[in-house]
């Protein structure tokens, strides 16, 4: 694009003198030369220690898992990455048929340690995939997020400011003592 029509201070805002346009998009450029969009700008996390994370490739990698249904990565002005996660409740129930575990209903399996333990392991072989400040390095298993308890957009994007919000004690708590 050239420019905004009769909007030459946004114009100035989005395009720079040379013409690239600033999207708000972050990526990288793969190995064999493809541009591959990575995240948002305005979704990046600043750690304490200063450090760029775009959330959104944690996120997408430990979705990955068919144990982890959502997840919220949190850490901006903190010493380390944490998450809210939230689980696939079918196919944790299945493991937890599998192991022996008794329970009513899925929802109950959030806090079981066998389950805790699953997560962790997950989380620790993702982790494998980032750099040392870009791992998880605790997490909370939580209800999932809908749009009907407004922690999810209508796009299904996960409001990181009111899960951070909810969520607040739990996650002082995974800071607590650093």
């Amino acid at each position: 694009m050239k420019e905004y029509y009769k909007m030459p201070a946004e114009t100035a805002e989005t395009l720079t003198p040379d013409g690239w346009q600033h999207t708000g998009d972050l990526g990288e450029i793969d190995a064999e030369g493809f541009l591959k969009v990575t995240g948002r700008k305005k979704d990046l996390i600043v750690t304490a220690g200063g450090k760029n994370v775009a959330p959104s490739a944690i996120e997408g990698a430990l979705a990955t898992s068919k144990f982890i249904n959502q997840v919220c990565v949190i850490g901006d002005r903190q010493p380390y990455l944490t998450a809210l996660v939230t689980l696939d409740l079918e196919n944790v129930a299945a493991f937890a048929r599998d192991a022996g575990i008794a329970f009513d209903e899925p929802r109950q399996l959030q806090s079981h340690p066998k389950v805790v333990d699953l997560i962790q392991s997950v989380i620790q072989e993702k982790n494998q995939e980032f750099a040392t400040y870009e791992t998880i390095k605790k997490f909370r298993i939580v209800d999932e997020f809908t749009i009907d308890n407004e922690l999810l957009t209508p796009t299904l994007k996960v409001k990181r400011n009111v899960a951070m919000a909810r969520f607040a004690p739990v996650i002082t708590e995974m800071y607590a003592g650093n």
